[in-house]
């Protein structure tokens, strides 16, 4: 247990660390990269996804967390297509985000192990995202302090975390759904 605590705190601590060279770039180039412009924005939301694909595998993140079980508001994924989910997986599809991904995922075909393995990935997703996310509303709270404009980071926030927490929930709806008729398909007599 106090190993997994010091690898957590390790965790925090690199990642606020991430945070800060990443604000140190603004500081050191306000001409270029100005922290309430565009190229900033972009910087932080692609450094932190970069450094979360780093440390999402560590063993201290609990994967089985009732956070990740489907809750009754969301079950029939109603909810996810009325915020636009369908819509931005489509979006995804035409920038070719999902060649690139489906690269670290097996297919699905009627294989449980492999859709297993994308239940797990879209917890992974979900977690950093939603980290991220969290780090985000932070540097903006930050910058709103400071009398700094948000608007590239809360594009860059709502566009690059919001929606792929949402993508992943919705998408762990679906393929619980066809991994648990996949099992009733085994257990039903023929």
């Amino acid at each position: 247990m106090k190993s997994l605590r010091k690898h957590l705190l390790l965790w925090i601590v690199l990642t606020i660390v991430v945070v800060f060279l990443i604000h140190l770039i603004a500081i050191a180039f306000p001409g270029i990269y100005p922290m309430d412009g565009f190229g900033y924005s972009i910087i932080y939301h692609f450094s932190m996804m970069f450094w979360f694909s780093i440390i999402m595998n560590r063993p201290f993140i609990n994967y089985n967390h009732p956070y990740y079980h489907p809750k009754p508001l969301e079950a029939n994924g109603r909810l996810y297509k009325k915020m636009g989910v369908d819509i931005y997986r489509i979006l995804l599809k035409l920038i070719g985000w999902e060649k690139l991904t489906s690269l670290a995922n097996a297919p699905v075909r009627r294989n449980s192990e492999n859709l297993k393995t994308r239940i797990l990935n879209t917890k992974k997703a979900e977690l950093a995202h939603g980290f991220i996310l969290l780090l985000s509303i932070f540097t903006m709270t930050y910058m709103l302090l400071n009398g700094q404009n948000i608007r590239w980071m809360l594009i860059g926030s709502v566009v690059f975390h919001l929606f792929p927490v949402l993508l992943q929930r919705y998408n762990r709806l679906r393929f619980i759904r066809v991994l648990d008729k996949m099992t009733e398909d085994l257990k039903s007599p023929k």
